[in-house]
């Protein structure tokens, strides 16, 4: 009679259970990877059968119906200089100057005397009255007598808002300055401005420069003139300058300090309407 089978051990039932689960997915993962590794062995097995376009061994570049290689027809290509041509130089009187021939009738088409006959050359006679035109054009480009006068500029349009007191005092009326303060691409083109510095380099204010008929001329500024304080604030650019108007448009009265050109201090006082 055959013994009775011996019990099986919790810990010995755990370890088969765990060597069989490994065995399991060791095969699983050969199996994987030989599954992925295959079209990659087919591939190169088989490539060579093949002809594809861009395997090493084939020559590059274009290829024609025939499957010979595509040239490019010469073509020909005209490049064309300009060259500017020499001004002929104008012929001078000989001196001393032939005797003058009896007046000939001018030419109705282009108004001048006729040439000599065969020679193609003007005669002296017209050499003479084109040397006597230049000498008279050089007098009156030099200024000398006979100059026509010179052409009058447009007066510049006054401007209402803006009334001289006299003594260095103008009326203004607060309207102008808000609508500038809030249009500045007009207010640039009435005036402008660069930080001005002073001899030890910092800045002092802001030099102005103004076109002819600027609204700020009509206003006592010039050309030039460096704008120190306003009411006793600093201004070095026309952000500061917008800055300072909204801050100090309540006052009725705004006084400017300012140095001409010349080196000249003064105090400009502004109205305000």
């Amino acid at each position: 009679m055959a013994p009775p089978p011996r019990p099986t051990s919790p810990l010995r039932r755990l370890l088969a259970t765990g060597l069989g689960l490994h065995v399991v997915a060791w095969l699983v993962s050969i199996t994987l990877h030989l599954a992925g590794a295959l079209p990659v062995l087919s591939y190169t097995r088989f490539a060579h059968l093949y002809d594809l376009a861009g395997e090493e061994g084939e020559e590059a570049g274009p290829i024609g119906n025939d499957g010979a290689e595509l040239t490019t027809p010469a073509m020909p290509v005209n490049v064309s200089v300009y060259v500017e041509p020499k001004a002929k130089a104008q012929p001078k009187a000989s001196a001393p100057a032939p005797v003058a021939a009896p007046s000939q009738p001018k030419s109705e088409a282009t108004g001048s005397a006729p040439t000599a006959e065969g020679s193609g050359e003007p005669t002296a006679q017209m050499a003479n009255a084109r040397e006597a035109r230049i000498a008279e054009t050089r007098t009156l480009k030099e200024g000398q007598a006979g100059a026509p006068p010179r052409g009058k500029k447009k007066p510049c349009e006054k401007i209402e808002e803006v009334t001289a007191l006299g003594d260095k005092r103008w009326r203004v009326e607060r309207s102008l300055l808000d609508w500038y303060a809030t249009h500045l691409r007009e207010l640039e083109r009435q005036v402008g401005v660069s930080s001005y510095r002073d001899e030890d380099g910092k800045r002092g204010g802001a030099k102005l420069y103004l076109p002819r008929c600027s609204v700020l001329r009509q206003g006592g500024m010039q050309n030039g003139d460096v704008v120190r304080t306003i009411n006793g604030r600093k201004v070095n650019t026309i952000a500061q300058g917008v800055a300072t108007w909204l801050a100090v448009r309540g006052q009725k009265t705004i006084t400017v300090e300012l140095t001409r050109r010349n080196g000249e201090e003064l105090v400009h006082t502004y109205l305000m309407k």
